[in-house]
């Protein structure tokens, strides 16, 4: 199997087993988006579909129940740990451990998708081709700019100040979760890689946590995201004391019996 991004593997092989782990709780935050592009792709029943990035399967289950009967889906990613764990959460589907930035897909897809997977290409250009290569039309979500997304961003600054640390470099232009928040930049990306017909459409809302399960999303908060890298190599009462913090965050900004924090999203298609 041939590697482009070969840092992104990296990465996600070594957080692929805490991902599996909290693959149902991230649904909470993922899922909504999720299902919306899948919506805009509208997957029908007798198509074959591309799941790009499609970590522990949730989304290639999804995508398998709207082209039933006759239809069928293939899940990839480049991380072996998620693949093996896809595979697991639904022995029935195919998935394959590829990199979609250059795989050779060998065939026509009459859609490609992906819930929040395209951020991470070392070259994104390349990788929009070759997808466009092997796909008719294509749907994803990515995310906004990170003060879009509470959710996400403040469990990082609670364990940045915990930890007397600064904020890392911020560079557009390498893979991340926020490299594609500029709708302008995903425009010009997926023009240069030959698509046509480019719609970029803003998704904003709230996550909502109830009170009684902010220890539950502290803790989440502190093994995922740049909390979760800063986090690891740290002892467990640093952790602990990390989530502690987080969770104390949280219950500051209760309203109502629940915290509720922005999400804001990017719903492109494209043909």
């Amino acid at each position: 199997m041939t590697i482009a991004n070969v840092e992104g593997q990296a990465y996600w092989a070594d957080r692929a087993q805490v991902w599996l782990e909290d693959a149902d709780l991230l649904d909470v935050f993922g899922g909504p988006p999720g299902e919306a592009a899948i919506d805009c792709l509208d997957p029908r029943p007798g198509e074959r579909i591309l799941d790009i990035g499609c970590g522990p399967g949730i989304t290639t289950i999804a995508l398998a129940q709207r082209v039933k009967p006759g239809g069928g889906v293939l899940g990839v990613d480049l991380a072996p740990g998620m693949v093996e764990g896809a595979r697991r959460r639904a022995p029935g589907l195919s998935f394959a451990l590829a990199d979609a930035q250059v795989h050779d897909f060998g065939e026509t897809f009459d859609g490609a998708y992906s819930r929040f997977g395209v951020m991470f290409f070392a070259d994104p250009v390349a990788a929009f081709a070759n997808i466009r290569r092997a796909a008719r039309r294509l749907s994803f979500c990515c995310w906004q700019e990170p003060l879009a997304n509470e959710w996400m961003v403040l469990p990082n600054v609670v364990a940045l100040g915990e930890l007397g640390a600064g904020p890392p470099p911020q560079d557009p232009d390498q893979p991340g979760p926020f490299t594609l928040a500029d709708p302008d930049r995903v425009r010009s990306i997926l023009t240069a890689a030959g698509f046509r017909e480019i719609d970029v459409v803003p998704r904003n809302d709230r996550v909502e946590l109830a009170e009684r399960d902010l220890a539950t999303w502290a803790a989440l908060g502190a093994r995922h995201g740049l909390a979760g890298q800063l986090l690891k190599d740290a002892t467990p009462e640093t952790r602990s004391r990390v989530a502690a913090a987080i969770e104390e965050e949280f219950r500051g900004r209760v309203r109502d019996g629940a915290v509720r924090l922005t999400r804001g999203v990017l719903l492109v298609t494209a043909r």
